[in-house]
């Protein structure tokens, strides 16, 4: 182990010392809270509650904060380059996956979408979101968190709260996330949980919870399973060397229908995670590990996987995502074929509704031909790669209907 290694362990560990650790009662105050809420929502349905930031509401609100109760919704946002989803559960809590780049880019090519500030904060702003029950950031790489220092800041200072933090467990040395340990430190009612321990690369092990995260629903809505898949150890060094293969991986199941997320994770996170969980992979929507890299593209991962829609984050100018191999690897070895591939650059935000018996998909673009949604990216030089340019924040009424999808009005 290297002395750069060994300080970033002694530092990381210092500070998950620092941390408040979760309750260990039986019968925890949040828990009861979310009882009452439920029953308050089943009780005044017929008076138009709405169900906002994990609170109920007796009166309507502006339609553009309007999640409605008992349906989860999975919002792919278009961060460019990058990675970013949010999530309402249909108790009601809110979940950011990932958040795209931040304000203060790492290098000249990130500096061309500071998606957090455009893109992110605009969606919560117009949602009325301000209390996020759980941020997880799959991996210590600023297109996924490099703006999750400042967007934690912003949440606190609107008034609002954010209640849990998972990080992989292993870091970098890079300034986005120092900042970003920094933001969850100055606001010490975030509980702060890794994966993966620090110290030893092994899960983290929790006496509260019963054990490691791998396989724990951490959110505890009962209406819906959100359970930690991986990273199942680590990869490479403590200093993140090998970050994409560190990935949170998450599996989120509503009745039927199942959402499958993995972050930057290559093939050999992929070949792990097979080994480990087999058919419980299989997934409704996989949103492709590494925005649709070559270099996650592991035939066992997509039989098992073998989703019927796949949904990816990219920008193809920059890296060429979703790459060639990675396309045809789809083709060949996930049967049938799925039924849509979408793109965030192709279909801008992408909106997923289900209450467990079926599942309504919207867009804010139109869904091209099949030949151009399944189209590889090219990549270009970057010289010419175009600024990104975000786009308005979206509402599920003003997308549009994916064809062949279900409706929820």
């Amino acid at each position: 182990m290297s002395q750069a290694d060994s300080s970033y362990i002694d530092a990381f560990e210092r500070y998950r010392q620092s941390r408040p650790g979760p309750s260990s009662k039986l019968f925890h105050p949040n828990i009861i809270l979310l009882i009452l809420l439920l029953i308050a929502v089943g009780i005044w349905t017929e008076a138009g509650p709405s169900v906002v930031g994990g609170r109920v509401f007796g009166m309507s609100i502006k339609k553009t904060a309007r999640f409605p109760d008992g349906l989860l919704t999975v919002v792919q946002l278009d961060v460019g380059q990058g990675d970013g989803t949010f999530i309402h559960t249909p108790g009601g809590y809110n979940v950011l996956i990932d958040c795209g780049e931040g304000d203060h880019p790492e290098n000249e090519h990130s500096s061309q979408y500071p998606a957090t500030k455009y893109v992110v904060r605009p969606f919560l702003e117009a949602h009325q979101i301000y209390d996020i029950d759980m941020i997880v950031l799959t991996h210590p790489d600023s297109d996924h968190g490099g703006g999750l220092a400042d967007l934690i800041d912003w949440i606190y200072e609107r008034g609002g709260s954010v209640g849990k933090v998972v990080d992989c467990g292993v870091g970098k040395a890079a300034r986005f996330y120092q900042d970003f340990l920094a933001a969850v430190e100055r606001h010490q009612n975030i509980k702060f949980y890794t994966i993966i321990e620090p110290k030893t690369g092994e899960p983290a092990v929790y006496p509260e919870l019963g054990g490691t995260l791998i396989g724990k629903d951490l959110l505890g809505d009962p209406t819906i399973s959100y359970q930690f898949l991986g990273p199942l150890k680590r990869t490479g060094s403590a200093s993140g060397d090998q970050s994409n293969n560190n990935s949170i991986a998450s599996r989120i199941q509503c009745g039927d229908y199942v959402f499958l997320m993995a972050g930057d994770a290559e093939g050999e996170e992929e070949e792990m995670l097979v080994t480990y969980w087999g058919d419980r992979l299989k997934a409704t929507v996989c949103f492709p590990p590494h925005h649709g890299s070559k270099t996650s593209d592991e035939p066992n991962w997509l039989r098992m996987v073998n989703p019927e829609i796949m949904s990816t984050s990219s920008h193809p100018p920059v890296y060429g995502h979703p790459a060639a191999d990675a396309v045809a690897s789809w083709k060949r070895y996930i049967n049938p074929k799925p039924k849509y591939l979408l793109h965030t650059y192709l279909n801008g935000d992408i909106w997923y509704r289900t209450d467990g018996h079926k599942l309504a998909i919207r867009t804010q673009f139109d869904v091209k031909s099949d030949e151009e949604q399944w189209k590889p990216g090219s990549r270009g030089e970057w010289s010419n790669y175009r600024r990104f340019e975000p786009n308005d924040p979206t509402i599920w009424s003003e997308c549009i209907p994916v064809p062949g999808t279900d409706n929820f009005e």
